[in-house]
């Protein structure tokens, strides 16, 4: 019994470590007109905070503008 236990528990362990881990990316300002792409880097933004810095939306003067995260 003592020999089964040791792994169950290391299993439990590593299942928890890995379902608990933050999804982190590097998001950036991305501009695009005129054939041309630059981009500015924003940080790291990790879980919800992606999806809420990609749904922003902004008004360019030349060609498109948005955040991509990656």
């Amino acid at each position: 019994m003592k020999k089964l236990t040791l792994p169950i528990l290391a299993f439990i362990f590593t299942v928890f470590t890995l379902s608990s881990c933050k999804k982190c990316k590097e998001c950036y300002f991305v501009e695009e007109g005129n054939g041309t792409r630059t981009e500015q880097a924003l940080g790291e933004f990790c879980d919800d905070d992606i999806e809420t810095k990609e749904n922003e939306e902004f008004i360019c003067i030349d060609g498109s503008c948005f955040i991509e995260c990656r």
